[in-house]
């Protein structure tokens, strides 16, 4: 039984076309997803296997708890350096690539790694910055039947919100995934808007450009005003301050799109900085260098006050 006849219509089929032309892949290994938790609480119960755990190499966004609760799984976080020592053949793999709150990712061949000390379970790979990024599992898919890759509709194509997308599943996982589950994967309408949305590539493509110029020229004025600045394949920008303290002030600017990275649940001097309106940029780095100033001003008082209380001690020892 063909899956996307008998259980899509045609606005389904438009998009399911238009996604495995632009990412070479068989139109029977794409499935379109409304709610990315509903999708992966759908990929973990049919793909695990008793006493098998979910271990992630990205941080646990929301969804991802909850998906994993629902299908009644552990979930361990674990480092990509440590997987070797927790790992089992039929356990499932997680991760983000480029990682939404670093940047950090993982190379194609780093993925088929992974995904061969998995041979019973299953590799799920969140591409949601695949469009920065241009690395992915997707050209792998005929050759590892293991791998599953979350791409999302993003703002670009029009999405309501950011939890529509598709997955590319290998061609044997996708024989055996129930079908029953595309009937309510993806309403018409949200099908119809993406199709519509999907085609207009010219408009993708200069936004992206257009990010990834802001996020050049804010890294070099970053860098001028002293602070240290890492570009990522994605719309925001990673900026090391000071101190974690200085960070967690910056943090309270509400009118600013600022995040702290948190590393093993330990507040960091990293910023994550999203790229918001074109005007939020000159507002960004004259936050940023007031901070600096305030920064330096608050520590040549400190050191002072030291030399103050040193002298005054030498003082009172003659």
């Amino acid at each position: 039984m063909n899956r996307i006849s008998s259980t899509q219509t045609i606005e389904h089929t438009g998009l399911c076309s238009a996604v495995s032309l632009k990412d070479a892949v068989e139109i029977d290994s794409v499935i379109l997803f409304e709610d990315s938790t509903s999708f992966i609480e759908e990929l973990l119960k049919q793909y695990s296997v008793p006493d098998c755990q979910l271990l992630a190499l990205s941080p646990c966004r929301a969804e991802i708890v909850m998906a994993a609760d629902r299908a009644d799984i552990d979930i361990v976080q674990i480092l990509a350096e440590d997987i070797t020592d927790t790992v089992s053949e039929t356990d499932i793999i997680f991760l983000e690539n480029p990682n939404r709150s670093n940047g950090s990712n993982f190379s194609l061949t780093e993925l088929k790694s992974l995904s061969a000390k998995v041979p019973g379970g299953l590799l799920i790979i969140d591409e949601y910055y695949f469009d920065f990024l241009r690395i992915s599992a997707a050209s792998a898919l005929k050759e590892l039947n293991n791998i599953v890759v979350l791409r999302y509709f993003n703002d670009w194509a029009g999405a309501a919100t950011k939890d529509h997308g598709y997955a590319l599943i290998s061609p044997s996982l996708s024989k055996n995934f129930n079908s029953q589950f595309y009937k309510s994967s993806m309403s018409r309408n949200s099908a119809r808007i993406c199709y519509e949305q999907f085609g207009r590539s010219r408009q993708r493509n200069n936004q992206l450009k257009k990010i990834q110029s802001r996020c050049l020229k804010l890294a070099r004025e970053i860098t001028d005003i002293g602070l240290k600045c890492r570009l990522t394949a994605a719309d925001f920008l990673i900026v090391e301050v000071d101190s974690a303290k200085m960070a967690a002030e910056l943090q309270k600017q509400n009118q600013l799109n600022i995040e702290t990275i948190y590393n093993q649940n330990r507040l960091t001097s990293l910023l994550r900085c999203q790229m918001t309106l074109t005007e939020a940029d000159n507002e960004l780095i004259e936050t940023l260098k007031l901070a600096v100033k305030t920064e330096k001003k608050v520590s040549e008082q400190k050191i002072r006050a030291g030399q103050l209380m040193k002298n005054s001690k030498a003082v009172h020892m003659n």
